[in-house]
C-alpha cells in the first residue's frame, strides 16, 4: 500500500492513466486501437467502468441506464467495436444531444423513456445541473452540500418502462445511474439480470431523493438476486462526508474462470472465452 503511494506522487497521474489503460485494454482482449484505450478508460473512470473484473468483456449488448450526454456509451464504444449499447435517456434535451452524437453509429440505440418498475407516465424533476435530475424528489438540505445546479428548474412528464420488456438477450454490463430511483429499475429487471455480467451502480450512503435506497438496501436486493460485489470505488466526499460510490456487482455463476499457463501465469479471460 505505501509502495502504492509513494508511486502516485512520483509518477504523473496522466503516465498513470495510460499505463493503466494498457493492462485494462489488454486483460479485457478489446479489439479497438491501443491508442484509442486512454480515451475511453478515462471516460469511462467516471462511471465505474474500471471496477470490471477482466473476465467480463464488452464485445456484446451493454445497457446504459440513465445516459445523460453518452459520455459512457461513447467510452464503451471507443474501447470495443464489437460492442452494442442500449442508451436510455428521458430528458428531452440531452436525448436530442444523444441522437446527434450518435448519428452515425448503428451500434447505439437510444430509448427515450424513464425505467421504472411499470409502463406508464410519471413527472421528472429536472436539475439546473442535468445529471441530477430524477423522478424522485431531492432533499435540498443535502444538495446544498453540492456546488450549485442541483436546483430543479422544470418538470416534464415522461413515459416509463420497465427493462425486462426492452431486453431480450444475454447483457455484457448493465449501467445504472438514476438518482435514487435505482431499486424500481432493478425489480422490473429480474430476468434481465439473470442473463447480465455485471452491474454498474452509482450507490449513496447519505439519502439524496425522497423514497431512496442506501448502499445496505441496494447490496442486499443485488445478493438476493445472485450478484457479489466485486469492487466499490472511492467515495466521493464532500465537507468531510462520504456521499456516494460507483459500484461494481457480478454473478460468480457467469464468470469464467481465469486458466493458467504451465508456468502458472494467467492467461486474458476475455481471450480465454471466445
Amino acid at each position: 500500500m505505501k509502495h502504492r503511494r509513494v508511486v502516485g506522487l512520483v509518477v504523473p497521474p496522466a503516465v498513470l492513466a495510460v499505463r493503466d489503460s494498457l493492462r485494462y485494454g489488454r486483460a479485457h482482449g478489446l479489439s479497438s486501437r491501443p491508442r484509442d484505450w486512454p480515451y475511453g478508460y478515462l471516460r469511462g473512470m467516471g462511471f465505474g467502468l474500471h471496477l470490471v473484473p477482466d473476465d467480463v468483456t464488452l464485445d456484446g449488448l451493454v445497457i446504459d441506464v440513465g445516459a445523460n450526454r453518452g459520455d459512457f456509451t461513447a467510452a464503451v464504444r471507443r474501447l470495443e467495436p464489437r460492442s452494442r449499447v442500449l442508451a436510455i435517456e428521458p430528458l428531452p434535451g440531452e436525448r436530442a444531444r444523444l441522437h446527434e452524437r450518435f448519428a452515425g453509429d448503428p451500434n447505439v440505440t437510444i430509448d427515450g423513456r424513464a425505467l421504472s418498475d411499470e409502463a406508464g407516465e410519471a413527472t421528472l424533476e429536472v436539475a439546473d445541473w442535468s445529471v441530477f435530475s430524477s423522478l424522485r424528489p431531492a432533499h435540498p438540505d443535502v444538495m446544498a452540500m453540492y456546488p450549485p445546479g442541483t436546483e430543479v428548474t422544470d418538470h416534464v412528464p415522461v413515459a416509463t418502462a420497465r427493462l425486462d420488456d426492452l431486453v431480450d438477450e444475454p447483457v455484457r454490463i448493465l449501467k445504472i445511474d438514476v438518482q435514487g430511483h435505482e431499486l424500481p429499475v432493478l425489480r422490473a429487471a429480474t430476468n434481465t439480470l439473470t442473463r447480465t455480467d455485471a452491474v454498474l451502480l452509482e450507490v449513496t450512503f447519505v439519502s439524496h431523493y425522497e423514497g431512496d435506497a442506501s448502499f445496505f438496501q441496494l447490496d442486499r436486493f443485488m445478493g438476493d438476486a445472485g450478484f457479489e460485489l466485486f469492487a466499490l470505488g472511492p467515495p466521493d466526499n464532500h465537507q468531510g462526508r462520504s456521499m456516494w460510490a460507483d459500484a461494481c456487482y457480478v454473478r460468480p455463476d457467469r464468470r469464467t474462470p481465469c486458466p493458467r499457463t504451465g508456468n502458472g501465469q494467467r492467461t486474458s479471460p476475455a481471450t480465454s472465452r471466445r
